[in-house]
């Protein structure tokens, strides 16, 4: 419904998707160019969304349409108001879901904002961006970090079957090179270190 209402008014289309695309399990560094093949149902709306939105494009290029697109697949978003389940998790000491030792890709919101901007403004049309901080880092040490802001216990995790699914989920590592150097993004927080200690210095 969108596409179709901005059909033939838009100069530049930026689609903000997801790294979710990403189906690599096995601690493998992911760019731009490594297959999409998510295993998740998220993923997979998100990967159906960008190729609507190419289809389109190259639709509107066939019939002298104006404009073109761009596809940003940001990692995870954090932020003011974007880590308070966690915070309440923490705080009361429950057991935390998910593989400890599986890589998480975040970025802050700020910096993703950045990032549309940068796109807006002079990305390569037709081109997908892959939308991250400069490190990937374990779940358990961002939780650990979470943690020591909180003044809370260390983090604990439900202990994981052999065979469980969860012990393979989010667990790839998300390469921002061509957001730098294309589209000149300079972070303001690098890492999700610096990120955290901004948030609660922030707070009142």
């Amino acid at each position: 419904n969108v596409l179709n209402a901005v059909r033939g008014r838009t100069q530049r289309f930026v689609y903000v998707s997801s790294t979710s695309v990403y189906g690599q399990d096995n601690a493998e560094e992911v760019d731009e160019f490594s297959t999409v093949s998510p295993s998740e149902e998220n993923g997979r709306i998100c990967r159906d969304a960008e190729a609507l939105v190419w289809e389109h494009f190259r639709q509107a290029t066939e019939e002298a349409r104006s404009g073109d697109a761009i596809v940003l697949r940001l990692a995870g978003i954090y932020g003011p108001g974007r880590l308070l389940a966690r915070e309440q998790q923490l705080l009361r000491g429950e057991l935390l879901s998910g593989n400890p030792e599986a890589w998480l890709n975040l970025i802050h919101v700020e910096d993703g904002v950045q990032a549309v901007l940068a796109a807006e403004r002079h990305g390569q049309t037709e081109q997908t961006y892959l939308v991250c901080d400069d490190r990937p880092l374990r779940r358990r040490e961002f939780y650990k970090a979470l943690a020591t802001r909180l003044g809370a216990a260390a983090p604990k995790f439900a202990e994981l079957a052999v065979d469980s699914p969860e012990r393979r989920q989010l667990n790839k590592r998300c390469m921002n090179r061509r957001m730098r150097e294309e589209l000149g993004v300079e972070l303001r927080f690098p890492t999700v270190i610096e990120g955290l200690s901004h948030l609660f210095a922030e707070r009142p």
